[in-house]
């Protein structure tokens, strides 16, 4: 079994698209408009073809966001740690308002709690206690 890469001929960049056969009898028909074939499965995120030699090279696409940084061993970009701890954050807090608001007290009803307590000038207790939680929690899901 043969398996060619399709690449853009103008840029050298892979398609991500590839094509496996037992012979290159129908490799013609199946390219893509507009892209040519190079032999073997090569990765579209990392390597490209350089267009004056022909050769596939490593290629490190350029940067996401300011919040990226390359890594040789994957050959992808990640979040840096400070980016990645921000978004674990965002996720924990996100996950914990969730599982408040749907297993532990449903937003409504405390809401109604608490709009009683104050009526009646006293402590919103556990309801108070919730809502305080959630509150600090959506500061993080606005980083």
């Amino acid at each position: 079994m043969k398996h060619w890469s399709f690449y853009d001929p103008q840029s050298g960049h892979f398609a991500g698209r590839t094509f496996s056969a037992t012979d290159e009898s129908a490799l013609d028909i199946n390219t893509p408009e507009g892209l040519a074939a190079i032999e073997g499965k090569h990765d579209h995120l990392s390597r490209r073809v350089d267009i004056a030699t022909g050769l596939v090279v490593d290629h490190q696409p350029p940067s996401p966001s300011a919040d990226h940084e390359w890594d040789d061993a994957s050959k992808r970009w990640k979040l840096n740690p400070e980016a990645a701890a921000r978004a674990d954050r965002k996720n924990g807090a996100a996950a914990r308002v969730s599982h408040l608001e749907a297993n532990v007290q449903p937003r409504a009803q405390r809401e109604l709690l608490l709009s009683i307590a104050k009526r009646m000038g006293i402590d919103g207790g556990r309801a108070q206690d919730i809502d305080d939680e959630i509150a600090k929690l959506r500061i993080d899901l606005k980083e």
